[in-house]
């Protein structure tokens, strides 16, 4: 845990920086908050965590409007805290408002469009919602099977879901200039840790971007 107290300090210091020469307001600043909300998920810090990731995406729809790829993140990474504190209904409706977001900032063929296709179909997997799940998840000639979904779905094994935990990032983008998307247990600007039962086949929210 040393190396995130360590990287929680760069960040803050380099957010306090941020407003000395930005101001207060800025959309640099708001990703710095961002960045140390990250940090703070990754310790398991989740009240706090949610602090910072409110107060950047209240900046963000002050300086960027209420429809943008960017709060389409801040959305994303709220789901991901909400459903990391067992929250699955507002994870799932967080998580459908950025999808929404994405599709109509972004167009439908998107990549950031596919991967919150592929999370919101595996929590409304773990819901049990399997009709609503089918569509984003879909491919050709096979179904989800409801004999997959037992013990709460947490047995669900689809391919696409496999292939969305293998995927190395979630959001590449919006808060990102150049970060490998790791684990948490690997370096500072990796995941949270794998955890029981269907929390470690769920992808994680992105890490915050450098600079």
């Amino acid at each position: 845990m040393g190396e995130y107290k360590e990287t929680e300090q760069l960040y803050r210091e380099a957010l306090e920086m941020k407003k000395a020469l930005l101001g207060d307001v800025h959309p640099e600043i708001a990703i710095g908050i961002n960045n140390v909300a990250f940090v703070l998920y990754t310790q398991g810090k989740y009240d706090a965590a949610e602090v910072l990731y409110l107060d950047a995406l209240a900046m963000q729809r002050k300086l960027l409007g209420l429809d943008h790829p960017d709060i389409a993140l801040a959305l994303n990474n709220l789901a991901f805290l909400a459903h990391e504190k067992g929250d699955l209904i507002t994870a799932v409706k967080m998580s459908q408002d950025s999808l929404d977001m994405y599709r109509r900032t972004l167009g439908a063929e998107h990549p950031l469009v596919a991967q919150g296709m592929n999370t919101l179909a595996m929590w409304l997997i773990e819901q049990g919602k399997l009709a609503p799940a089918e569509p984003l998840v879909r491919i050709p000639g096979i179904a989800l099977a409801p004999a997959r979904c037992a013990a709460g779905q947490r047995g669900v094994e689809d391919q696409s879901r496999r292939g969305a935990r293998r995927r190395p990032v979630d959001h590449p983008v919006a808060f990102l200039r150049a970060a490998p998307h790791g684990r948490r247990r690997r370096a500072a600007t990796g995941r949270r840790p794998e955890r029981r039962g269907a929390a470690s086949r769920r992808s994680p929210p992105p890490p915050p971007r450098r600079g």
